[in-house]
């Protein structure tokens, strides 16, 4: 059983494709969830906005389907649980489980550089806001034009 993000398949489909060449007896869940997670989560530890991390991702069931292994789209946990003994007597299946954005993803260890480049991750833009409020409004004047 592999347990994979969506970026993992959108960047590596060939993986998909060797487990039906080799015939393999995987089961792939694949959280579907659009950002490339792990990606936004490395630009928030240094402190750095996120740029070109949402992904259009394809329907990975569909895909899997398309390449000769069972495939099932989730987007309610209760329907993957009453098709789950169905799915497991497959010998290869792919379940593109529809998560949402807002899934926390968990780095295996944080340190306190990762902590610190959060607090500027946050910190930054409200930074940014408030100078941008300085800039745009006009300062008071005496009068005195």
């Amino acid at each position: 059983m592999a347990f994979s993000g969506d970026g993992g398949p959108t960047m590596l489909v060939g993986d998909l494709l060797t487990l039906k060449q080799l015939n393999l007896p995987v089961k792939v869940i694949i959280f579907n969830n659009r950002p490339l997670g792990f990606i936004e989560l490395e630009h928030k530890s240094t402190g750095i906005l996120s740029s070109g991390t949402l992904l259009e991702n394809p329907e990975f069931a569909a895909m899997a389907e398309s390449l000769g292994i069972k495939g099932l789209r989730s987007t309610n946990p209760n329907t993957l649980k009453a098709s789950w003994p169905k799915l497991w007597r497959s010998s290869r299946v792919v379940i593109d489980a529809v998560v949402t954005h807002l899934e926390l993803v968990v780095p295996p260890k944080i340190t306190a550089e990762m902590a610190k480049g959060f607090m500027f991750y946050m910190v930054r833009p409200y930074l940014a806001a408030k100078r941008m409020r300085c800039w745009r409004w006009p300062r008071p004047t005496s009068g005195a034009d």
